[in-house]
């Protein structure tokens, strides 16, 4: 463990001696997640904060290109998230409150909208576009 002020990061390996993950505490507290892939690029990117997923968390694909974004506050998904094809275009876009999915837009490979969908009261309300 390496100290830094009041905070300490705690890191782990792979077999091969490769970073694996970077652990950041502060007062004991988890703080911020970073994981990395085998080949040593940024795997996942985790904010905490009581103990909660809190903030943006990001995935990352093996060449470093952003696969899903997940927004939390307290633990609980809020706000928009995202999901990404191989080819680096948007192919979903959710809104959460409270853990709760309130609308999706899904996206073709070319990047053209393909749905859109509204929750209410746990009933999908899905527009199609052509």
């Amino acid at each position: 463990m390496q100290w830094h002020c009041d905070m300490k990061v705690k890191k782990d390996y792979y077999s091969d001696g490769q970073l694996k993950a970077e652990y950041v505490f502060k007062k004991g507290e988890l703080i911020f997640l970073l994981g990395y892939h085998q080949n040593g690029r940024l795997w996942e990117q985790v904010s905490f904060k009581g103990g909660r997923q809190n903030g943006l968390s990001r995935i990352f694909d093996q060449d470093g290109n952003p696969r899903e974004e997940w927004s939390y506050k307290n633990g609980r998904l809020n706000g928009i998230s995202r999901r990404y094809y191989d080819n680096g275009l948007l192919r979903e876009e959710r809104e959460y409150r409270d853990d709760c999915e309130i609308w999706r837009k899904e996206y073709d490979r070319q990047g053209c909208s393909r749905s859109e969908s509204i929750f209410e009261e746990a009933t999908e309300i899905k527009l199609y576009y052509h």
